[in-house]
Order: structure tokens, then C-alpha cells, then sequence
């Protein structure tokens, strides 16, 4: 039996959304440019972790890890341990582009292609990161409009509306503080409920109910267990709301506390959703697992504490969907009319401002028609590995070229948008992309010994 929404619920989702706003009002209070757009990149090592982990544990993540230890157990943890991986692994390259950016006011990922390989190549990395970034905005969204209206009995139109508002109000007012600083009181929230609902739905607990889980732990397929291990590896080096952090940092040594720590929290947050979908997959059956979470937070939780489900689902989606925004319109701004058309520093935030409100309301249009969240979660970690795999090509291949690089990006983004169409979209797509990508490159090579066998007869 579904527990109904209380007032108290209402209360708790209000005061939230109320302190969020007031954090973005009073971020924007005697804020530079810099400031609204970077963060004046003095941020430390408390705010700069935090921020890390909360822009990456999303409505997708979330729902999509739940469905899947409802499915297999434990050992869906694999996404959570290869994240964590992938956050140690990418302090190696996160020194190298903490110093080149250095007082090259880098803004986002592309900036650093186009330092490298000029136009043409940056050009084509901000096509791709930014129709990922797009997506995956898309899925925080959607998957937080699809929770809200089913844990408070709003419609969906109302639900999506509510948060769109919420997120553009501190956004539009604070720029990217305001999303530094939200994070940071996001991501407290996150871990203080979902221990406090862990507590609950797991009945204080209680060893016999996790045991009996453990004890029928399905075992995730092996191919599934090494792709998620792989994209989480490599997911840092096509996040730009984490390459957004490292220019944001204070210095080298904030990046390195900061990215180690991120490590912890965030296999941390994975073990505590583990836990409660263990407790669903015991308790309930039979039911949808991509809303295993929904499900489990309306059947399992008494009233007075599905406001704070709510909460924990809001937290999740804001922290995210503020983040892929501001790194969205980013790239917008900076990427494809700066670049174009230089615009007065005067008129920069006045632009940010605009391109939020326009590219939130293109979003609220586009949710009614995006059905699958955990399909479109599939495809951005596809792109993500182009994007990612051509990163790692640049810091370990000192010397690789721009055309190389070019044609694993234009060989990767075409085949994969190919095996979108003709192939089931699962989480081994994102194999096939970073196959594809890595193929690009070696048919690039090949071309140029073969023109130059050509030349030398």
C-alpha cells in the first residue's frame, strides 16, 4: 500500500527549494565576472569535492543503479567502483591540465582541444560533449519530474515546471557559485537521508533482511560488470562539469584532494543506494525496476518521511541538472558565439542569462516527447566514451596529431549514431563506441603510411 503525502511532506520539500533559492540569491551579492562564470577559480578543497560529487550523482545514476541491484544484487556496485577508479586514475591528468590552463582562462572541456588542435577539432568535441550534456540534462529532468509527481501527486507538467523554476532562479542569479554552493548543501542532504532512509527501509539495519539479499545476489553479466568498470574509468575525461571544477580549483594540490576524496564519497553514496535496493528487491516484487526507488520509497516509508524522499530525489537532480546546464550553455557561449563573435565582457553574464532561460525552456518542450531515461543514459555514456577515449589519446600520445584525433571523433560519433539506429541500445554500446573511436584512429594512421609509401615511389 502506497503511503500518502502529508503536509509534513509538503513542508520539508518546501523549506528545501526555499534554501536553495536563498543560496543563489546570496552567491550573486558583489560577485565578478569571473565569479559568475568559474567561480573565480579560487574554489577549495571542501566546496570543489562536494561539487564534484554531487554534479555526478544523478536522477539517472541513481534510478538506473537501484533498477539494476534490484536486478542482479551486489553486483551492480561494478559502476560505482569503476567511478571511484576513474576519479583516482584521472588526478594523473587532471595535474597536466590544471597547469595548462593556468591563465589561459579555460572555460570547459572543449577549450582544451581547441588550445591543442585548433578550431576544426574543437569545434567537433563541443558538438559531441555538448549534445551528451543536453541528454543527459534531459534524463536529471525527466527523471525528477517522473519522481516528484509520483511521490507527491503532482502532475507531471507541474512537477517538471517546479523544478525548471527552482533550478533558473539561483542559477540565473548566482552563475556558478550558486551551483558550488547548492551542491555542497545538496549533497549533505543526499548522504544525511539516505542513511536516515537506509535506517528505516532496511527495518534499522537489520542484518537478517540484508543477508537474505546477499544470499540470492543474481550476479550482473560479465560484459555489463566490465563496461560499466571501463566508462567509469573514463568517465572523468568526458565530464566537463568536472573539468569545469579543475579550472575552478584553487591549485594543483585543492585538485588532487579533492578528486581522491571525491572517491570515497562517491563509493560511499553507491554501497548506502546499495543497500536500500537490496531492502526493495527483499520487500517487493514483481514490480518495475526501472521505478524500484519510487516504488520502494511510496510502499516502504511511512508519511511524515516520503518529504524527505522527495528531498533526497530533488537534491539529486538539481545538483546534477545545474551543473550539465551551466556546462551546456558554456559551451554555447563560449565555444559557439565568442569564438564567432567576440562579445563585450560587459554583455557576457547578460548572454549566460539569456542562453539559461532559452536552452530550460527548449528542455521543458523536449520532455514530453524523450520517453526511456535508462536508453538515454545509455547513449550519453557512449558519446562520453568518444569524447573520453580521445582525452586519454592526447595525455598519453604526447605527439598524436589533430587529423588522428579528428578521425577517431568523426568515426566514433558516426558508427555509434549507426548502432543507434540498427542495434538494441544497452550498456554495451558504449564498447562499441570507444571500439569505433579507437578504429578511427588507427584508419587515420594507416592512411597516412599508405600516402606516404605513395610519395616515397
Amino acid at each position: 500500500m502506497k503511503t500518502p503525502f502529508s503536509i509534513i511532506d509538503y513542508a520539508v520539500m518546501a523549506i528545501y527549494l526555499c534554501v536553495v533559492i536563498l543560496l543563489g540569491f546570496l552567491a550573486s551579492k558583489r560577485q565578478s565576472r569571473e565569479g559568475f562564470l568559474i567561480a573565480d577559480r579560487n574554489l577549495k578543497t571542501f566546496a570543489n569535492t562536494t561539487s564534484i560529487v554531487a554534479s555526478n550523482t544523478g536522477a539517472g545514476v541513481i534510478m538506473t543503479f537501484v533498477a539494476l541491484v534490484y536486478l542482479f544484487g551486489y553486483s551492480a556496485i561494478w559502476y560505482f567502483v569503476g567511478t571511484s577508479a576513474g576519479f583516482i586514475f584521472f588526478i594523473l591528468f587532471a595535474g597536466d591540465l590544471k597547469k595548462m590552463s593556468h591563465g589561459k582562462n579555460f572555460y570547459n572541456l572543449s577549450d582544451y582541444f581547441f588550445f591543442k588542435y585548433g578550431n576544426t577539432i574543437g569545434f567537433v568535441s563541443a558538438s559531441i560533449v555538448l549534445v551528451a550534456t543536453v541528454l543527459i540534462l534531459l534524463v536529471q529532468l525527466i527523471g525528477g519530474a517522473k519522481a516528484i509527481a509520483s511521490l507527491s501527486g503532482f502532475s507531471y507538467p507541474t512537477s517538471i515546471l517546479l523544478l525548471i523554476i527552482s533550478i533558473f532562479i539561483y542559477t540565473v542569479l548566482g552563475g556558478f557559485k550558486a551551483v558550488v554552493k547548492t551542491d555542497t548543501v545538496q549533497l549533505i542532504s543526499m548522504v544525511f537521508i539516505i542513511v536516515l532512509l537506509g535506517f528505516v527501509m532496511t527495518k534499522a539495519f537489520d542484518m537478517n533482511l540484508i543477508s537474505s539479499a546477499l544470499t540470492v545476489d543474481k550476479s550482473l553479466p560479465l560484459k555489463p560488470k566490465v563496461s560499466f568498470f571501463i566508462i567509469g574509468i573514463l568517465i572523468p575525461f568526458a565530464s566537463p562539469e568536472i573539468w569545469q571544477r579543475i579550472y575552478a580549483a584553487r591549485d594543483l594540490k585543492t585538485v588532487q584532494r579533492s578528486l581522491v576524496l571525491s572517491a570515497f564519497i562517491y563509493f560511499l553514496i553507491g554501497a548506502l543506494l546499495c543497500i536500500v535496493g537490496l531492502a526493495i528487491s527483499v520487500e517487493l516484487h514483481d514490480i518495475d525496476p526501472d521505478l524500484a526507488l519510487l516504488e520502494g520509497f511510496t510502499t516502504l516509508l511511512p508519511s511524515g518521511l516520503l518529504g524527505f524522499g522527495l528531498v533526497f530525489f530533488c537534491a539529486a537532480i538539481m545538483s546534477s541538472a545545474d551543473s550539465y546546464l551551466f556546462a551546456c550553455v558554456s559551451i554555447i557561449v563560449h565555444d559557439f558565439v565568442v569564438r564567432i563573435k567576440p562579445i563585450e565582457k560587459g554583455n557576457l553574464v547578460k548572454l549566460f542569462r539569456y542562453a539559461v532561460a532559452v536552452l530550460l525552456l527548449i528542455c521543458f518542450m523536449v520532455s514530453f516527447w524523450l520517453k526511456s531515461m535508462v536508453e538515454t543514459t545509455f547513449i550519453v555514456l557512449t558519446l562520453a566514451g568518444i569524447i573520453a577515449i580521445c582525452g586519454v589519446a592526447t595525455w598519453v600520445l604526447k605527439k598524436i596529431r589533430s587529423r588522428t584525433i579528428g578521425s577517431g571523433m568523426v568515426i566514433g560519433f558516426v558508427g555509434t549514431v549507426v548502432f543507434i539506429i540498427i542495434k538494441p541500445i544497452d550498456v554495451g554500446l558504449a564498447l562499441n563506441s570507444i571500439a569505433l573511436t579507437i578504429g578511427g584512429f588507427i584508419f587515420e594512421y594507416l592512411l597516412t603510411l599508405i600516402f606516404k609509401r605513395e610519395k616515397t615511389v
